[in-house]
Protein backbone atom coordinates (compact mmCIF):
# COMPACT_ATOMS: atom_id res chain seq x y z
CA UNK A 1 0.00 0.00 0.00
CA UNK A 2 1.32 3.19 -1.31
CA UNK A 3 1.90 5.66 2.18
CA UNK A 4 0.66 9.35 1.71
CA UNK A 5 2.28 11.77 3.28
CA UNK A 6 -0.53 13.88 5.13
CA UNK A 7 0.18 18.00 7.50
CA UNK A 8 -2.16 16.46 9.50
CA UNK A 9 -0.65 12.94 10.06
CA UNK A 10 -0.19 12.61 13.96
CA UNK A 11 3.11 12.19 15.22
CA UNK A 12 2.57 9.92 18.43
CA UNK A 13 6.58 8.69 18.45
CA UNK A 14 9.83 10.03 18.26
CA UNK A 15 13.60 8.79 17.47
CA UNK A 16 16.06 11.54 18.05
CA UNK A 17 20.14 11.48 17.27
CA UNK A 18 21.57 14.76 19.19
CA UNK A 19 25.17 13.76 20.55
CA UNK A 20 24.70 17.55 22.29
CA UNK A 21 22.99 16.77 25.68
CA UNK A 22 21.53 19.72 26.48
CA UNK A 23 19.96 20.05 22.81
CA UNK A 24 18.54 16.09 23.40
CA UNK A 25 17.57 16.87 26.78
CA UNK A 26 15.21 20.09 25.51
CA UNK A 27 14.19 18.70 22.70
CA UNK A 28 13.36 15.16 24.21
CA UNK A 29 11.48 17.12 27.01
CA UNK A 30 9.35 19.07 24.67
CA UNK A 31 8.66 16.05 22.64
CA UNK A 32 7.56 14.02 25.75
CA UNK A 33 5.47 17.13 26.51
CA UNK A 34 3.43 17.22 23.78
CA UNK A 35 2.84 13.22 24.25
CA UNK A 36 5.13 11.37 22.36
CA UNK A 37 7.24 8.59 23.31
CA UNK A 38 10.77 9.28 22.69
CA UNK A 39 14.09 7.10 21.99
CA UNK A 40 17.28 8.27 21.72
CA UNK A 41 19.57 6.90 18.91
CA UNK A 42 23.07 7.00 20.22
CA UNK A 43 26.18 7.03 17.83
CA UNK A 44 26.87 3.37 17.71
CA UNK A 45 23.77 2.60 16.53
CA UNK A 46 22.88 5.54 14.59
CA UNK A 47 23.36 4.18 10.71
CA UNK A 48 20.80 0.71 11.97
CA UNK A 49 18.30 3.04 13.41
CA UNK A 50 18.23 5.52 10.79
CA UNK A 51 18.42 2.84 7.61
CA UNK A 52 15.22 0.88 9.27
CA UNK A 53 12.00 1.99 7.46
CA UNK A 54 9.09 2.79 9.85
CA UNK A 55 5.58 4.45 9.76
CA UNK A 56 4.78 7.78 8.65
CA UNK A 57 3.84 8.36 12.39
CA UNK A 58 7.23 7.85 13.68
CA UNK A 59 9.48 11.13 13.56
CA UNK A 60 13.17 10.86 12.86
CA UNK A 61 14.72 13.56 14.57
CA UNK A 62 18.71 14.67 13.87
CA UNK A 63 20.51 17.61 15.77
CA UNK A 64 23.12 17.64 12.55
CA UNK A 65 25.58 20.54 13.97
CA UNK A 66 26.59 18.09 17.32
CA UNK A 67 26.72 15.14 14.50
CA UNK A 68 30.84 15.05 15.11
CA UNK A 69 32.37 11.78 12.94
CA UNK A 70 28.99 10.77 12.64
CA UNK A 71 28.18 13.88 10.12
CA UNK A 72 29.60 11.99 6.59
CA UNK A 73 27.33 8.87 6.95
CA UNK A 74 24.54 10.61 8.36
CA UNK A 75 24.37 12.82 5.20
CA UNK A 76 24.31 9.69 2.75
CA UNK A 77 21.53 7.99 4.85
CA UNK A 78 19.78 10.90 4.64
CA UNK A 79 20.40 11.54 1.02
CA UNK A 80 19.23 7.47 0.74
CA UNK A 81 16.25 7.86 3.24
CA UNK A 82 14.39 11.12 1.78
CA UNK A 83 14.83 9.16 -2.00
CA UNK A 84 10.95 7.35 -0.25
CA UNK A 85 8.32 9.21 2.14
CA UNK A 86 9.92 9.35 5.16
CA UNK A 87 8.68 11.29 8.32
CA UNK A 88 12.53 13.38 8.88
CA UNK A 89 13.10 16.52 10.76
CA UNK A 90 16.48 18.27 10.79
CA UNK A 91 17.91 21.02 12.93
CA UNK A 92 20.80 23.93 12.14
CA UNK A 93 22.11 26.94 13.68
CA UNK A 94 19.92 29.69 12.80
CA UNK A 95 20.56 31.53 9.98
CA UNK A 96 23.07 28.46 8.32
CA UNK A 97 21.78 29.19 4.79
CA UNK A 98 24.85 27.08 3.04
CA UNK A 99 23.88 23.99 5.40
CA UNK A 100 19.99 24.37 4.71
CA UNK A 101 20.31 24.83 1.56
CA UNK A 102 22.62 21.67 1.27
CA UNK A 103 19.88 20.04 3.79
CA UNK A 104 17.12 20.73 0.74
CA UNK A 105 19.01 19.18 -2.25
CA UNK A 106 19.77 15.86 -0.35
CA UNK A 107 15.97 16.07 -0.04
CA UNK A 108 15.12 17.25 3.34
CA UNK A 109 11.87 19.17 3.52
CA UNK A 110 11.68 20.20 7.00
CA UNK A 111 14.00 22.22 9.21
CA UNK A 112 14.16 23.84 12.00
CA UNK A 113 16.53 26.32 13.46
CA UNK A 114 17.88 24.83 17.17
CA UNK A 115 17.81 28.45 18.50
CA UNK A 116 13.74 28.13 18.72
CA UNK A 117 13.81 24.58 19.06
CA UNK A 118 11.46 24.60 21.91
CA UNK A 119 8.72 26.78 20.49
CA UNK A 120 9.25 25.25 16.87
CA UNK A 121 8.65 20.99 17.89
CA UNK A 122 5.56 21.28 19.17
CA UNK A 123 4.27 23.11 15.48
CA UNK A 124 6.30 20.48 13.69
CA UNK A 125 4.38 17.84 15.60
CA UNK A 126 1.05 19.03 14.38
CA UNK A 127 2.62 19.80 10.85
CA UNK A 128 4.94 17.03 9.13
CA UNK A 129 5.69 20.01 6.67
CA UNK A 130 6.37 22.47 9.03
CA UNK A 131 9.29 24.87 8.23
CA UNK A 132 11.87 26.87 10.64
CA UNK A 133 11.12 31.20 8.97
CA UNK A 134 14.93 31.02 9.43
CA UNK A 135 15.51 29.32 6.49
CA UNK A 136 14.18 29.11 2.87
CA UNK A 137 11.49 27.17 2.13
CA UNK A 138 12.89 25.81 -1.22
CA UNK A 139 16.48 26.39 -2.55
CA UNK A 140 15.67 28.62 -5.33
CA UNK A 141 18.89 27.83 -7.08
CA UNK A 142 19.22 28.66 -11.13
CA UNK A 143 18.33 25.54 -12.91
CA UNK A 144 20.15 25.44 -16.56
CA UNK A 145 20.97 22.86 -19.12
CA UNK A 146 19.26 20.50 -17.47
CA UNK A 147 20.93 20.67 -13.80
CA UNK A 148 18.01 19.16 -11.53
CA UNK A 149 17.79 20.31 -7.76
CA UNK A 150 18.71 17.09 -6.11
CA UNK A 151 21.95 16.09 -5.59
CA UNK A 152 22.68 12.29 -6.35
CA UNK A 153 24.99 9.75 -4.30
CA UNK A 154 27.58 10.01 -6.47
CA UNK A 155 27.40 13.77 -6.06
CA UNK A 156 27.38 13.38 -2.52
CA UNK A 157 30.47 11.52 -2.40
CA UNK A 158 32.07 13.87 -4.14
CA UNK A 159 31.40 16.93 -2.01
CA UNK A 160 32.75 14.60 1.08
CA UNK A 161 35.78 14.22 -0.40
CA UNK A 162 36.32 17.69 -1.17
CA UNK A 163 35.40 18.49 2.18
CA UNK A 164 38.09 15.90 3.36
CA UNK A 165 40.49 17.94 1.60
CA UNK A 166 40.84 15.14 -1.68
CA UNK A 167 41.77 17.08 -4.87
CA UNK A 168 39.90 15.88 -8.06
CA UNK A 169 42.27 13.96 -9.31
CA UNK A 170 42.44 11.79 -6.01
CA UNK A 171 38.42 12.03 -6.71
CA UNK A 172 38.80 10.60 -10.12
CA UNK A 173 40.98 7.55 -9.09
CA UNK A 174 39.14 6.95 -5.56
CA UNK A 175 35.81 6.69 -7.80
CA UNK A 176 37.57 5.06 -10.90
CA UNK A 177 35.83 8.34 -13.31
CA UNK A 178 37.77 10.53 -15.20
CA UNK A 179 39.18 13.91 -13.91
CA UNK A 180 36.46 15.59 -16.57
CA UNK A 181 33.61 13.82 -14.70
CA UNK A 182 34.75 15.02 -11.66
CA UNK A 183 34.95 18.55 -11.85
CA UNK A 184 31.47 18.31 -14.20
CA UNK A 185 29.94 16.73 -11.28
CA UNK A 186 31.69 19.65 -8.78
CA UNK A 187 29.99 21.98 -11.36
CA UNK A 188 26.64 21.24 -11.44
CA UNK A 189 27.11 20.89 -7.11
CA UNK A 190 27.76 24.46 -7.39
CA UNK A 191 25.32 25.72 -9.86
CA UNK A 192 22.66 23.48 -7.52
CA UNK A 193 23.38 25.14 -4.36
CA UNK A 194 24.19 28.65 -5.99
CA UNK A 195 27.45 28.22 -5.25
CA UNK A 196 29.11 29.57 -7.93
CA UNK A 197 31.41 31.93 -6.05
CA UNK A 198 34.97 30.21 -5.14
CA UNK A 199 34.43 31.49 -1.62
CA UNK A 200 30.88 30.35 -1.05
CA UNK A 201 31.98 26.99 -2.25
CA UNK A 202 34.37 26.75 0.03
CA UNK A 203 32.54 28.41 2.96
CA UNK A 204 30.38 24.70 2.57
CA UNK A 205 33.97 22.38 2.80
CA UNK A 206 34.79 24.31 5.56
CA UNK A 207 31.20 24.03 7.50
CA UNK A 208 31.04 20.63 6.54
CA UNK A 209 34.49 19.79 8.06
CA UNK A 210 33.98 21.57 10.99
CA UNK A 211 31.14 19.69 11.72
CA UNK A 212 32.78 16.16 10.97
CA UNK A 213 35.28 17.25 13.66
CA UNK A 214 33.45 18.28 16.48
CA UNK A 215 33.75 15.65 19.59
Amino acid sequence: MKRIMSPDLKTNSVIIFEPRQLFYQAASSCMEACGCQVENIFSDGVMRELITDRDLNVLTAIGLNGAGAEFYPLLKIINLKTKSMVNLVVWLPERDIILANFMRALGVTSLLSETYLIEEIPLRLDNMFFNTSYFPVRHMSAITGGIKSRVSRTELDIVIDCACGMDPYEIARKHDITYKTVLAHIYNIRVRLNLEDRNRWFDLLTRMKQISSTK
